[in-house]
């Protein structure tokens, strides 16, 4: 991460640590992993394979740590990753990603506090680099224990060098509600809303006479729901409804999106854990895609992984991952445009 790209993450870090009443009943707590392994990426440059894949041995490193701090008053968090993707054959796509996260709430009283937090993550390697800044203040609200809703308001800075017309600031709003019917049962619900003004000018529908250049304006919004179960297994399910109303042509979309994730215990102290992804997307222009923002996040894909745990130790385990992730865009039947990636690796992860 750049100089640039870690202000704002310490100096929030900073401002939480001075603004948040230091007392005698003050409480530390902190932990930290790194996970090591190596595998196989099948498609290691992220291409479509229209345009051709290549698949590629790895290695990879994460660490992790995390602090916290309660008070009487008050509370806060800090969290750093630092994560390292080596490939054998295809230098030129190792990847370092660095991101940092820092929360602090002070009460107000029983039911109110107010807060503020902040989050970075730096990308770079393999052609797609890119910079994520946000930052936001909230005001809390819960007036008994199994009830809790938060209202935000923030700032978001998107950088992407490669194509730096698809960087953007923003100005965003949010919403967040829990209840917990009981210790296992509890259901959530989210909004989002951001206005985001991109470093380029929009482009112009070739169907009407061409207008003056505009400042490419996207309105985003996001809305979705979930359901969490804390038992025997862990399971959750959601489902989010994202649009982007842009001024830009092609750049409109929208998109449903279902996630379940499931954690059970297995004989002989395995533990596995599972995640799928369905999404549906719509442009209402017809597509316009960039493929390097598209393919950016993994998780911007229809994806299915499993993880199979088991210790060896008291702060030693052993892990396999596999991980598929899969888009079409068909929206242009003469030439459609299909993802297809699967990563597979074992390694270990050692806790504190």
């Amino acid at each position: 991460m750049d100089d640039a790209s870690r202000r704002p993450v310490a100096a929030l870090t900073i401002a939480i640590a001075l603004a948040l009443p230091l007392d005698g009943r003050a409480d530390w707590s902190a932990d930290a992993r790194l996970t090591g392994g190596a595998g196989a990426d099948s498609n290691a440059r992220r291409d479509y394979q229209q345009l051709g894949t290549q698949s590629d041995a790895m290695a990879l490193l994460i660490g992790a740590g995390q602090l916290h701090w309660r008070g009487e008053r008050g509370e806060a968090d800090g969290s750093y990753e630092l994560g390292l993707r080596k490939f054998l054959q295809l230098s030129s796509e190792d990847v370092l990603v660095q991101s940092g996260a820092a929360q602090g709430t002070w009460l107000l009283s029983r039911n109110w506090a107010l807060g503020a937090e902040g989050y970075a993550k730096d990308r770079r390697g393999g052609e797609r680099d890119y910079t994520d800044l946000t930052g936001s203040a909230f005001v809390q609200f819960a007036p008994e224990a199994p009830l809790d809703l938060r209202l935000r308001a923030g700032v978001h800075r998107f950088l992407y060098p490669p194509n730096f017309p698809y960087s953007f600031r923003a100005g965003e709003l949010g919403f967040q509600g829990r209840y917990r019917f009981d210790r296992h049962h509890s259901v959530s619900v989210i909004g989002e809303l951001g206005l985001r003004l991109y470093n380029s000018d929009a482009r112009i529908d070739p169907r009407v006479d061409p207008p003056a250049p505009e400042q490419r304006q996207d309105l985003a919004f996001v809305a979705g729901a979930g359901y969490s179960y804390r038992g025997p297994i862990a399971f959750s399910a959601a489902y989010s409804y994202a649009q982007a109303s842009s001024n830009s042509f092609g750049e409109s979309l929208y998109r449903h999106r279902f996630n379940v994730s499931a954690a059970l215990r297995l004989p002989f102290e395995l533990t596995l854990l599972g995640q799928a992804a369905l999404q549906i997307t719509r442009y209402p222009d017809g597509p316009y895609p960039t493929p390097e923002i598209i393919l950016i996040e993994d998780d911007n894909h229809d994806s299915l992984s499993f993880k199979l745990l088991r210790p060896v130790s008291k702060h030693v385990d052993l892990e396999l991952h596999y991980s598929l992730y899969h888009d079409a865009i068909t929206a242009l039947p003469e030439n459609p445009l299909t993802y297809l990636r699967q990563v597979a690796w074992m390694g270990f992860t050692w806790r504190l």
